[in-house]
């Protein structure tokens, strides 16, 4: 008896120590954290992670099965980060991981299809929605969706690389929490949508939106004629108003006849009803008081066919609020000079054929504000805005598609400045924004001192910061804890935003980001477990994310100061691509740090590419920059990795335009580089800037075609071909002073 339990205490004693070596081992395993998910055949890659040792090497294969190869090493940086490229003739899927000489890592997929967001947050049987994303319809291959194992159908013809027009499978039964996915055929395999959808029952799109839960209106079919002259000569409010409360018993289109209706008073909406005109140019309703027409908390509801116009004497307009299957179709809305229209929290709420006209602003207001939608779609619309900028603040699930937004730069000049941007998009997540058009009437803008003028904007709230800063004490497999800091995690007084990050930025598990879904006792839990977990090595930054899961792809970018600028936000997941800027500045990434104030912003995953920016007028840059600005004498974490900069082309001035006002996007060409505003400053071994791309770019007319530097480890310049106008490729910055390195590590090919 005692030799067995002398047996069973050594078979036990063994297994507690082979599972702590197989555990002490799996941690010397390496970890991916960070690696593109667009990639093609001759693409260069950037892999951040973990034990990345000497030993280690990237492999390749094609899916589940089949051969890996062993892909070419160009760069590495320490532990923690390095670049191989992609064969120029692979053809077929993507699965890549990492191996060292105690192990492998997690596999991640290439170049198979990742699916960001609907256009919608509720589906119907038969009904249409999109997909957008990356890698969704990729040549020679046949891509599938299905909802809750249903197959969709998917129309080949009006989709693309980015979206996917879908019709929903017409057997699904309802459900809060169907689960959509996507396959881009290429033998990747399925991929899950990151967060369910809800089905109602319902068919047929009654009005023409173009979206399933349009099938809602089912009492389209019942029309309530307005008995009300519309003449011009009397207050029509009354019996229009009358219309509307009797449609909404039952439900009911409100028709209004053609004409000039004149409205003494507010209009208030109901659920269940639709107002409806002869047309735009046929039914014009002229508001002569405050809140022409008001909707608050309503279902099913809907404005069509005619034009509201401000008589003249109102300062307050249209509102529009936390409604839920809303629409907007061919109306217009001429608000004059008044405030800002509220357009905000709604949800499923499609906005089509609709034209903005602002007149000016009452102490500077915005024309609207779309904030906080979702399940939202902005398409074919025409903004025509004088003051303050068109804003779109923590809009997401969402489609901005096909619209025409024009700048009024009448008054840029005005003796106080109203500061004046073309589409403002802080906080948004999941969200498209392709094909649209931003362009300035009565310009050109030529006010250098302004310190405006972006097209596309997140600057992470502007003086609304979100941000804090700290070292780990303690960590579980899915939660921080620091003890010495208080984090504010209700920073617009909603409660806990969906989009809450934090994110590991030195130390043990850098790289790693993760959305926060509690907090309580200085302890965050995170929203899945961290790969490594962090310890007290860790510096870790929080924030609500500036711009998330986005796509800015197609647009045209005409004669504004500034082009795209992610600036001074937390960003992760963005493509910029297929843009093209004309006379209009360029695209511009800064990330910002100071531990006085709390604040470091974090930019993970942005691939810019296939852009083309000019400029001809000699008044803005061309320029594609990625930028830390650090006011700390010792950086405290890695500002960005996985910045991936292909294809582009830059033609800068004949004579290079430099500036002094246009923040760190003061001269033209390529740049990426730590500014230092903090006297004395000094550098660690945590990287800054680690390990951005720039591949297969071309630089004309630019007096120097790259710029890189202090904070810069890794960089990888490859295949970029600058014209023979430009003198000189590459200049190397020492930001700290001549004493202080310029870049580590950089590969020039």
């Amino acid at each position: 008896m005692k030799i067995f339990l002398a047996v069973v205490v050594f078979l036990v004693g063994f297994g507690v120590i082979w599972e702590l070596k197989l555990f002490q081992q799996s941690r010397r395993n390496p970890h991916i954290f960070n690696v593109s998910s667009d990639v093609h055949a001759g693409d260069v890659i950037s892999v951040q992670g973990t034990n990345f040792d000497m030993t280690s090497r990237v492999w390749l294969r094609p899916a589940n099965s089949g051969s890996a190869q062993q892909l070419a090493l160009i760069n590495r940086v320490g532990t923690e980060w390095m670049a191989a490229q992609i064969p120029e003739t692979w053809t077929g899927p993507m699965v890549m991981w990492v191996s060292n000489s105690s192990g492998v890592s997690n596999s991640i997929k290439l170049n198979g299809a990742v699916p960001l967001n609907l256009d919608a947050l509720q589906l119907v049987p038969g009904g249409a929605f999109k997909v957008l994303g990356r890698n969704l319809l990729m040549t020679g291959y046949t891509p599938s969706v299905t909802v809750n194992g249903q197959a969709a159908t998917i129309n080949v013809s009006a989709s693309n690389e980015n979206m996917l027009d879908v019709t929903a499978p017409g057997s699904i039964g309802p459900s809060l929490n169907a689960v959509i996915m996507v396959d881009n055929g290429n033998g990747t395999g399925p991929a899950e949508l990151d967060r369910h959808i809800a089905v109602a029952p319902g068919s047929w799109d009654r009005f023409g939106l173009g979206i399933g839960w349009a099938a809602g209106f089912t009492f389209s079919g019942r029309t309530i004629t307005v008995s009300t002259p519309c003449n011009g000569s009397q207050d029509d409010s009354g019996n229009i108003q009358n219309s509307i409360n009797s449609a909404a018993n039952g439900g009911g289109v409100v028709q209004l006849p053609s004409g000039t209706c004149l409205l003494g008073n507010s209009l208030t909406m109901k659920s269940n009803v639709v107002l409806q005109g002869a047309g735009k140019d046929s039914t014009i309703l002229k508001y002569q008081s405050n809140y022409p027409i008001y909707s608050q908390g309503s279902d099913l509801v809907g404005l069509r066919n005619f034009t509201l116009v401000n008589g003249g004497t109102a300062v307050e307009g249209l509102i529009w609020k936390q409604n839920t299957r809303s629409f907007f179709q061919n109306i217009k809305i001429e608000s004059g000079v008044s405030r800002q229209l509220y357009l905000t929290g709604n949800q499923n709420f499609i906005v089509t054929q609709t034209d903005f006209v602002q007149g000016g602003s009452v102490g500077g207001q915005n024309p609207y504000l779309f904030s906080d939608c979702s399940g939202f779609v902005f398409s074919g619309n025409t903004s025509i805005s004088v003051d303050g900028s068109p804003t779109f603040e923590s809009v997401h699930d969402a489609l901005i598609i096909g619209n025409h937004f024009t700048r009024n730069a009448v008054n840029q000049y005005e003796s106080v400045i109203i500061t004046t941007h073309q589409f403002v998009m802080d906080f948004a997540y999941r969200i498209a924004i392709m094909g649209n058009t931003f362009d300035v009437l009565n310009g050109p803008i030529t006010n250098v001192n302004r310190n405006d003028g972006e097209t596309l904007l997140t600057e992470g709230g502007g003086g609304k910061r979100t941000e804090n800063i700290g070292t780990v004490a303690s960590a579980t497999s899915d939660t921080i804890t620091d003890a010495n800091n208080t984090i504010n995690v209700n920073p617009f007084g909603t409660g806990l935003p969906e989009n809450y990050g934090v994110a590991i930025v030195s130390g043990t598990g850098a790289g790693q980001s993760r959305d926060v879904i509690g907090y309580s006792n200085q302890t965050l839990q995170v929203d899945h477990a961290w790969d490594v977990i962090p310890d007290s090595t860790s510096h870790y930054a929080t924030f609500v994310w500036g711009l998330e899961k986005a796509l800015i792809e197609g647009n045209t970018l005409m004669d504004n100061p500034r082009g795209i600028w992610l600036y001074q936000a937390a960003v992760r997941d963005v493509d910029i691509g297929g843009n093209t800027i004309t006379n209009g500045g360029g695209i511009f990434i800064r990330s910002f740090e100071s531990q006085e104030i709390k604040q470091f912003d974090p930019i993970y995953d942005v691939h810019v590419t296939d852009n083309r920016i000019s400029n001809s007028d000699g008044i803005w840059m061309s320029y594609i920059d990625v930028i830390l600005a650090n006011q700390d004498q010792f950086n405290f974490g890695t500002a960005a990795t996985g910045v991936e900069v292909r294809n582009n082309s830059l033609t800068a001035n004949a004579r290079n335009v430099k500036s002094t006002t246009e923040d760190y996007a003061d001269r033209e060409g390529f740049a990426n580089l730590m500014r230092s505003e903090a006297p004395g400053g000094q550098l660690t071994n945590t990287p800054m800037l680690l390990g951005t791309i720039f591949q297969a770019n071309q630089c004309l007319n630019c007096s120097t075609a790259f710029v890189i530097g202090t904070g810069d480890y890794g960089t990888v310049l490859v295949n970029n071909q600058p014209s023979s106008s430009s003198p000189n490729f590459l200049e190397d910055w020492k930001t700290l002073g001549s004493a202080r390195a310029g870049s580590i590590s950089s590969l020039i090919e």
